[in-house]
């Protein structure tokens, strides 16, 4: 049975190597604050001014607030299962190139 992680360097291309290297890790948690305020993720929730928040109208967990918990059911595999899987290979080219550089 193939590793998961050989299914993935399979499927990455030089392409997509060149281009998830091209930016910055400023860049790449710029994308990642993207993907996980968008609704479809379900981890925050829009507030009436159009800011994400944990809760309706609150912006951040407060000690007292109970946790919020995302189910990550078939539902959520179906919706997101993709996003997660090409953030994974993105985040393994990212760090190889980053170590590459700092080993040189």
């Amino acid at each position: 049975m193939p590793r998961i992680a050989d299914k993935f360097r399979s499927e990455i291309t030089e392409a997509d190597r060149s281009a998830w290297t091209a930016s910055s890790p400023e860049d790449w948690a710029k994308e990642s604050f993207a993907i996980t305020t968008s609704e479809s993720v379900e981890y925050c929730l829009t507030n009436e001014d159009g800011s994400c928040g944990y809760a309706v109208d609150l912006k951040e967990w407060e000690r007292a607030s109970p946790k919020k918990k995302v189910h990550v059911g078939s539902k959520y595999i179906d919706t997101n299962g993709e996003t997660v899987k090409d953030r994974i290979k993105r985040a393994g080219v990212r760090l190889a190139h980053l170590l590459n550089e700092a080993f040189k």
